[in-house]
C-alpha cells in the first residue's frame, strides 16, 4: 500500500513539473531520477529527461532555488564535457557563491582561458583567505586556498601554507596536498628552465 502511495505522489509531481511547468517539482523529480555520479551511464532519453526538467527549473525558479538549479546544471554540463556551457553557468553563480570560484578557475585553466583564470582564481583566493582568517584550523579552506595558489603558480606559497597548517593542526590530509604542491612547483621550475 505504501509503495502505491509513493507511485501516485511521483506521478503527481511529474505532472506538476511537466504539465504545469512547476520549477520546484521539476527539481524534485531530478532529485528522484538523476544521479550525476552516474551521468556517463545515462541513456540518451535519461539525458533528454534531465535537460527538459532542468529547463523547467531554470525558467521557473527564483532566488536561492534558481541558484541551486544553476549549480546543478553546471555540474551536469561539466560531467558531460560541455565546458563552455558549464562556464556560463558558473559565471552567473560565482558572484553569489564565491566557494565555487575555485571550480570556475579550474575550468578556465582547462580551457586555456587566462582572463577567466585570473578573475576566478583571485575571487577564490580572497574567499579562502577570509575563511582561514575566521578559522585558521579549517583544513578544507586551507587545502582549497593551496590549490588556488597552485593554479596561480604560487607553489612555494601553497607549500608554506600547507606546512603551516600541518604544524597548527597535525592533520595528515595536508601532507598529501603538500606533496602535490611540491610536484607542481617542481614541474613549473622545470618548465621555466
Amino acid at each position: 500500500q505504501t509503495r502505491g502511495n509513493t507511485d501516485v505522489a511521483v506521478k503527481q509531481m511529474d505532472e506538476l513539473a511537466t504539465m504545469k511547468n512547476h520549477g520546484l517539482a521539476a527539481m524534485w523529480m531530478i532529485s528522484q531520477e538523476s544521479d550525476l555520479q552516474e551521468v556517463k551511464k545515462w541513456s540518451e532519453s535519461g539525458h533528454a529527461r534531465f535537460r527538459k526538467l532542468m529547463e523547467i527549473g531554470l525558467k521557473n525558479l527564483e532566488g536561492e532555488n534558481l541558484l541551486s538549479a544553476k549549480v546543478l546544471m553546471f555540474s551536469y554540463l561539466a560531467e558531460v564535457g560541455a565546458y563552455s556551457d558549464a562556464g556560463r553557468y558558473l559565471a552567473e553563480v560565482v558572484p553569489s557563491r564565491p566557494d565555487l570560484a575555485l571550480a570556475a578557475a579550474t575550468l578556465c585553466r582547462s580551457q586555456h582561458d587566462s582572463v577567466g583564470l585570473a578573475k576566478y582564481s583571485t575571487i577564490a583566493e580572497r574567499h579562502y583567505q577570509a575563511e582561514l582568517s575566521r578559522q585558521p584550523t579549517d583544513i578544507i579552506a586551507r587545502i582549497n586556498l593551496a590549490r588556488v595558489l597552485m593554479i596561480q603558480t604560487k607553489c612555494e606559497d601553497a607549500a608554506k601554507l600547507l606546512n603551516d597548517g600541518y604544524r597548527l593542526t597535525k592533520d595528515n590530509r595536508l601532507t598529501g596536498v603538500t606533496s602535490e604542491a611540491l610536484l607542481v612547483w617542481s614541474d613549473h621550475l622545470g618548465a621555466s628552465d
